[in-house]
């Protein structure tokens, strides 16, 4: 009975986050995995999932620490992975598998469990010519292009956006790591060559990425989604509205289509095509005017 207490109150939670920003329920993922989770459980085995954007696995993940019967396990690549996959399954199967330690067969060095099922793609090519080309959206459209699907793509690392040269980074399912490397030859007009890494060799990310900006605080007329975006990302709220409602604006890493959707210290928006923007406080002055302190990412 307490069991069934308390997924009925995660439930809710999750029901509720999701109304809130526009978008269905998250409520059956979570049921899925968990069902997944328990198959997996009963076999003594374990399963994995498709990566996973940051919201949905810090969801399902805060979900299994609430049972003992089951237990999962994150794996992006990296420390600060926004996109992760989980491994699923008994306790005791689950904490065995990520203590273990695997041999390479071409250079004899021991590799973290990740590497069974993440591979990290080191890209190269010379972008100096076309250094639009060196942006997460063209990356992600070219690997995308190889036909294959988004789940099977986790973070992409690009670690300084003002050098032409160096490798651009991305983060796969181990599986489709062979594919890639011999379908991913272009990036729009620059031709790449694509080869696998270590995991130890994934650049160091900072935080939620690139700043451009220091901190910036601004007064906007209301704590709403679309007013934050426009005072952010210096455009019309018109605008703004309109970029919510076209599915343009995600608020935490999940598509926001009401423009009314107030926001809060510690919230992330990320508009497509001009960045992200982390609000580090929302306050309200004399004149009842809302103190907005945010800072931009790349």
């Amino acid at each position: 009975e307490k069991k069934d207490a308390g997924m009925g109150m995660v439930e809710r939670r999750l029901m509720t986050t999701r109304m809130r920003q526009g978008g269905p329920s998250r409520k059956e993922v979570v049921l899925r995995m968990s069902e997944r989770a328990e198959r997996a459980a009963r076999s003594f085995d374990s399963c994995t999932t498709p990566f996973l954007p940051l919201s949905t696995w810090r969801e399902v993940d805060s979900f299994f620490k609430r049972r003992s019967d089951v237990f999962c396990a994150t794996a992006g690549g990296h420390a600060q992975a926004e996109r992760r996959m989980l491994l699923l399954g008994r306790p005791e199967v689950v904490e065995a598998k990520t203590m273990m330690t695997m041999m390479t067969h071409h250079d004899g060095k021991e590799f973290g469990w990740q590497e069974e099922i993440l591979a990290c793609l080191s890209i190269e090519g010379n972008f100096k010519f076309d250094k639009k080309r060196r942006s997460h959206r063209h990356v992600l459209g070219s690997i995308l292009g190889t036909g294959i699907d988004r789940g099977t793509v986790g973070d992409i690392i690009i670690p300084d956006l003002n050098e032409d040269e160096g490798d651009v980074q991305a983060i796969v399912s181990a599986d489709m790591a062979p594919y890639l490397e011999s379908q991913l030859t272009r990036i729009g007009r620059v031709s790449v060559r694509c080869s696998r890494v270590p995991l130890s060799e994934v650049h160091a990310v900072a935080g939620d990425g690139d700043v451009t900006e220091r901190a910036v605080t601004r007064t906007c007329s209301s704590s709403r989604v679309d007013a934050v975006a426009a005072l952010s990302f210096r455009v019309s709220r018109t605008k703004a509205a309109e970029a919510v409602r076209r599915g343009e604006v995600q608020l935490n890493w999940e598509p926001c289509t009401r423009p009314g959707t107030l926001v809060e210290g510690g919230d992330v928006i990320t508009y497509r095509g001009k960045g992200r923007s982390v609000v580090l406080s929302v306050e309200t002055n004399h004149r009842d005017r809302t103190v907005v302190e945010f800072a931009l990412y790349s």
